[in-house]
C-alpha cells in the first residue's frame, strides 16, 4: 500500500513536469529555415528562426535573392526605427521578435513581425496551417486587422 501511495504521489508531481516539457518541445517545431515570397514582387528569401537565451524564438533573413543594389552596393536596412541598424544589410536583419508558444491554441504570440521597407513593426501571430505551412499574421490592433503570409519551411 505504501509502495501504491509513493507511486502515485510521483505521477502527480511528473504529469504537470512532462506537459510543461511537452508544450517546449512542441514549440520548438517552429525552429528552422523558411521561404518567404512577398506577394505580387519579385521578392523572396529565406529566414531562419531560432531560440533566444531567454526562451523566445525570432527570426532573421539569412538569404535575400536581391541583396545588392543596381550599382552594386548592398541593400541596407535604411528605415530602421533605431539609428544604428540602419546601416546593416537588409539579408541579414531580424524580422520576427519575442514569441512564445502558447500549447492550448498551437500558436506563436506575443512577437512583432518587422518590415524593412518601411521600418515598422505589427503585431503578430504564427501557426503552422500544416507540418510545413506557417501561416504569419502581422496585425495592427487586433488580428482582423491585418495581413497573412504564408512561409514555406524549408529544413
Amino acid at each position: 500500500m505504501k509502495r501504491m501511495i509513493s507511486i502515485l504521489t510521483l505521477l502527480l508531481i511528473c504529469i504537470p513536469f512532462a506537459s510543461i516539457a511537452q508544450g517546449k518541445k512542441d514549440g520548438d517545431q517552429l525552429l528552422g529555415v523558411y521561404w518567404v515570397e512577398k506577394p505580387n514582387s519579385t521578392l523572396k528569401s529565406k529566414v531562419r528562426i531560432y531560440k533566444t537565451s531567454k526562451g523566445e524564438y525570432e527570426g532573421k533573413v539569412i538569404w535575400f535573392n536581391e541583396p545588392n543594389n543596381k550599382d552594386g552596393t548592398p541593400k541596407l536596412d535604411p528605415h530602421n526605427p533605431d539609428p544604428k541598424l540602419r546601416n546593416q544589410r537588409a539579408d541579414q536583419a531580424v524580422i520576427l521578435r519575442g514569441f512564445t508558444y502558447n500549447p492550448k491554441t498551437k500558436e506563436w504570440v506575443g512577437g512583432e513581425v518587422y518590415n524593412p521597407e518601411d521600418g515598422k513593426s505589427y503585431s503578430c501571430k504564427l501557426k503552422f496551417q500544416d507540418s510545413k505551412t506557417l501561416r504569419v499574421r502581422g496585425y495592427v490592433g487586433i488580428p482582423l486587422l491585418g495581413k497573412t503570409l504564408f512561409w514555406k519551411k524549408l529544413e
